[in-house]
Formats: C-alpha cells, structure tokens, sequence
C-alpha cells in the first residue's frame, strides 16, 4: 500500500516537456531509455518512436547518466514504472512521461510494429530502433505544404536536368551573323 501510495506521488513530466526530450534523443542531441508499460497489442498498435516495451526491454546497462521515462495508456503505469526503477536503481534519472495520448497530442512521433529486445540504454540498439524514422523524407511532418515543397522541388529537378540533356547553343559573333543574313 506504502508504495503505490508513493508511486501515486511520482510527478509526472508535461507532455510538451517529453516530446522536447523524445526529440532530442532521436535526433541523437541526448540520450534517454524510453519505455513503453502497455500490453504488447496496444504497443504492436501504436508506441512512440524508439520506445521498447517493458517487458522486453534491458534495463541492465542503463547508468546514471542515461534517463530512463516510462509511459502508458494513461499517468498511473507510467507513475508506477519509473518509481520502481528508481527504488531499485536510486541515483538513475527518472522520468514519468504520463500517457501515450497526451503525448501524441504533443507532437510525439508515433509507429506501429512489434516489439524487438533490445537493450534500452545501448546507443546502438537505441540507433537500430530508431533508423528507420531519422531517415523518413524531410517533408514528413510538414503537412500538405510539405507534400507540396517536394513536388515543386523534385519538378525542378526534373527541368534542370532536362536543360543539361538538350544541346547547347553555339555563340555566333557579328561577322558570322552578317554572313548569315547576306546568305539569306
């Protein structure tokens, strides 16, 4: 009872706070171990990018100066994750990331798929996870605009290449262009 009374206390992290942190993990700037509390269906239906599920993650290698943030469906798992981490593994950073939802709201990256075990706290598990989102079109995100962006750009492409291909002009000088006229 004492210690869900605690982890019922554990403050949880505003969600524009950990999708600042979310990103810049992902776009390699920090480190943070992120993991996901739910059952492996609402994970194979939706996680943020990076995360591994808890279940499956190792947690063993993680150190004082990686993070670990725990989320869920909703704040109370989250909550209950990251005070149990933390109660065995005190001097570890910790973080409650609160629910799946208020993050999405808040920008956080999304995909679907299983689950892989995977060491949470190795960088270069964290960078096989995480691959295949870092290297999504720059458009990705930017909306209809973006969408728009590309097309315009990859169009301009299309005509500066087809300039290469055509022959070039040849430059005529005065005296030519006057024997060309008289020839005429």
């Amino acid at each position: 009872m004492a210690a869900e009374l605690a982890a019922s206390t554990f403050p949880v992290t505003p969600p524009a706070d950990a999708v600042a942190m979310i990103e810049a993990a992902l776009s390699g700037e920090s480190p943070l171990a992120l993991v996901d509390v739910r059952t492996e269906g609402a994970f194979r239906a939706a996680h943020i990018v990076g995360a591994v599920r808890q279940r499956q993650a190792d947690l063993s290698s993680c150190t004082n100066s990686t993070p670990i943030a725990f989320y869920c469906q909703t704040n109370a798992a989250s909550r209950q994750g990251a005070y149990d981490h933390l109660r065995d593994h005190p001097g570890h950073t910790v973080y409650a990331f609160g629910g799946i939802t208020a993050l999405e709201g808040a920008g956080a990256p999304t995909e679907g798929g299983d689950a892989p075990n995977h060491n949470a706290c190795v960088a270069e598990d964290y960078a096989a996870r995480t691959a295949a989102w870092r290297a999504r079109p720059l458009a990705i995100g930017l909306g209809v605009g973006g969408g728009v962006a590309l097309l315009l750009l990859a169009l301009a492409l299309c005509v500066l290449l087809r300039r290469r291909q055509q022959p070039k002009a040849r430059a005529v000088s005065l005296p030519e262009r006057a024997g060309m006229s008289q020839r005429a």
